[in-house]
């Protein structure tokens, strides 16, 4: 059984900024869970559920010598944060072809302070790096709390799609967030923004950006915008550990 170590504190933290993106699927069980993928000194934590992505990287204490991937069941993943979370220490993984071990030791004796073993979903996890967009139409560094308090209130105007609007405008340096619902009206505001690149108009379903947009802890975030029904890339500013991809509503 291979095992590894990592900064407990940090592995919480990382792992509650996916673990609610993944969904309960029946026809894919691979994307109930989240992936795990270790190579040398690098964790890799991911989840899904086919309209939005997390991705969140950790550095390991120490080198792993073979590369290893598995995908943990959701709750499981819960179970963990609830159970560690708040505690201090170097947290050890074991893991097998079917199960894994977190272990986070005393300092002062051998004898483990808490272990939580898990099943694992068996699976190959979708390859979602082909998703993910590396060149964009248009870039835009935003307040995160502006942008996250806009999109709540707009969302009140939003229809039975949950639906808001961004338009993005390079020239003005603003971006309006908008929505409208013929029984309730319509709302429309407008935050400066850092803006490169095309303006450009996208809709999406605004508890996805919500989500995105909780799960990030900086002051400003960097929303990328690859095309009008392209994958989005939500990223904290000089933080490239942490990414969220959201799929636009497409234009009828």
């Amino acid at each position: 059984m291979g095992h590894l170590e990592v900064d407990n504190g940090e592995f919480c933290q990382s792992l509650s900024q996916v673990v609610n993106i993944a969904s309960l699927s029946s026809i894919k069980p691979e994307i109930s869970g989240v992936y795990f993928s270790f190579f040398k000194d690098n964790v890799t934590i991911t989840a899904t559920d086919s309209f939005r992505l997390a991705e969140k990287n950790i550095k390991l204490e120490k080198f792993v010598e073979k590369g290893h991937s598995f995908i943990l069941p959701q709750k499981s993943a819960r179970e963990i944060i609830n159970t560690l979370d708040g505690r201090q220490g170097l947290l050890k993984i074991y893991f097998s072809s079917n199960q894994t071990l977190f272990e986070l030791p005393f300092n002062e004796i051998k004898h483990p302070q808490i272990q939580v073993t898990c099943r694992l979903i068996d699976g190959e996890y979708p390859n979602y790096q082909d998703i993910i967009p590396n060149k964009f139409k248009t870039n835009m560094t935003v307040k995160r709390e502006d942008f996250l308090n806009q999109v709540k209130t707009t969302s009140l105007f939003s229809n039975r799609n949950n639906e808001v609007k961004i338009s993005i405008n390079p020239s003005s340096k603003k971006v309006e967030v908008s929505a409208q619902n013929a029984n309730v009206g319509e709302n429309k505001s407008k935050i400066p923004a850092k803006i490169d690149g095309d303006p450009v108009e996208v809709s999406f379903n605004y508890k996805f950006l919500v989500d995105g947009l909780l799960n990030i802890k900086s002051s400003e975030v960097v929303f990328s915008v690859s095309k009008e029904d392209g994958p989005c890339v939500l990223r904290p500013v000089a933080d490239q550990s942490y990414l969220y991809v959201v799929m636009p509503i497409k234009s009828s």
